[in-house]
């Protein structure tokens, strides 16, 4: 049943029609094409209600033709009753007019149910939206959510595999802090972190990382080794060097003894300048055998002391690097858990009514344009959903990527 708006109903409601704050009249309103009108005549003549058709006219029997279509009520009535008095059908005739119908709005573009809406008073793109189911992505169909659901339950199995091998790597550096391969093992807590343990073979995987641990051990064991022999060589060396030092000084102590002796002769004349010379020579010789026998053991005592650091520094950098791997790997876990949430979040708006709340999770957004045959309103783009609507408006929703840059149709 359609329902009757009088000329001082239709004054009622046009603040939200128009968007005005002041005060409102009837001529505030502007008829359009498609509203359905009610002309009342003085003089007994019976009412009659037509639509205001795709001209903006109405056609008055014995009147003809009369463009109604954005005038206001005042207006209009003024129209007719001009109209009734060229053709002489009334002396001073009395018009009165009010809306029974508005004309309806269209929605179209990417939403789920487009089409013609009747217009309600106050309404706003939101309103149209909820009347036309919402807004869909351009181009999604029931197929291409099966995709997506399809992809968003790989990427939980895939965030589900990421935790587990995130729990056991945890599970590796404590083991390889401690020592011990034997201690990876997935203790009650850890397993409680992986969401789906059931889909995850877990006990191989701990086996891999034990295996791969034990042999990082090996290979750490074997590298100390390594170092601890070069450092016993150097040891030994440091040994021959102090066994060759002992001898060099007896070999000094020798050589200045025959200095001394050749001095002696020398200045009693038993002993030629040649003969001294030579014992001179000899005892300058041992000297400095001495000191390069000095450096060469400083040399090494150097070279241990440095192996001793390398040493100490392989193995607290295998320290580190476990403890820097553990900290990362806690972090990875935090991560995964925060992208299997999301996931979940996704399955589940997938699974549900409320497509929108995805297309705006995963960065769409959607753009209004209003059209109208109305004056001033032929292209209003840049609308939000609280913008107003008028009765014969086509609501064009387009909704986009907001990551991409939008031109305009």
């Amino acid at each position: 049943m359609k329902a009757k708006i009088t000329r001082v109903g239709c004054a009622l409601f046009m603040g939200a029609l128009c968007g005005l704050t002041g005060p409102v009249h009837a001529q505030d309103y502007l008829l359009a094409k498609g509203d359905t009108v009610r002309i009342a005549f003085g003089g007994g003549r019976d009412p009659v209600e037509m639509m205001i058709d795709v001209e903006g006219s109405v056609r008055l029997l014995d009147v003809g033709r009369i463009t109604l279509a954005d005038h206001g009520l005042d207006d209009a009535e003024h129209r007719i009753e001009d109209a009734i008095a060229k053709v002489g059908l009334f002396v001073d005739p009395q018009v009165l007019i009010s809306v029974v119908e508005y004309a309806p709005i269209v929605v179209a573009g990417d939403v789920a149910t487009p089409g013609r809406f009747e217009f309600m008073p106050g309404m706003t793109i939101a309103t149209a939206l909820g009347l036309s189911g919402g807004t869909l992505s351009n181009g999604i169909d029931q197929f291409e959510i099966e995709r997506a659901r399809a992809e968003v339950e790989g990427q939980i199995k895939l965030r589900n595999l990421e935790i587990a091998a995130t729990a056991v790597e945890i599970a590796k550096q404590r083991a390889a802090l401690a020592g011990d391969a034997s201690k990876v093992v997935l203790d009650g807590a850890m397993l409680r972190v992986i969401p789906a343990p059931e889909a995850v073979d877990a006990t191989r995987m701990v086996q891999d990382a034990a295996a791969s641990l034990a042999a990082e051990r090996t290979l750490l064991k074997e590298a100390q080794a390594l170092w601890v022999a070069e450092i016993g060589t150097l040891e030994d060396q440091q040994q021959i060097l102090d066994l060759r030092l002992g001898v060099q000084r007896e070999v000094i102590d020798t050589a200045q003894s025959e200095l001394a002796n050749a001095q002696s002769l020398q200045d009693r004349g038993l002993q030629t300048a040649s003969r001294l010379s030579t014992v001179q020579q000899r005892e300058a010789d041992a000297r400095a055998r001495l000191l390069e026998l000095e450096s060469a053991q400083i040399a090494a005592t150097r070279a241990i002391g440095e192996a001793r650091r390398d040493l100490l520094r392989f193995t607290s950098n295998f320290k580190r690097d476990r403890l820097e791997t553990l900290r990362a790997a806690q972090i990875a876990l935090d991560e995964s858990q925060m992208q299997y949430a999301r996931s979940l979040d996704h399955l589940n708006l997938l699974q549900g009514d409320n497509i929108d709340a995805l297309f705006a999770s995963a960065g769409f957004t959607a753009q209004f344009t209003v059209a109208s045959a109305r004056a001033g309103r032929a292209r209003i783009e840049g609308l939000q959903q609280d913008s107003a609507l008028l009765p014969g408006d086509t609501l064009i929703v387009q909704v986009v990527d907001a990551a991409l840059p939008h031109q305009a149709n």
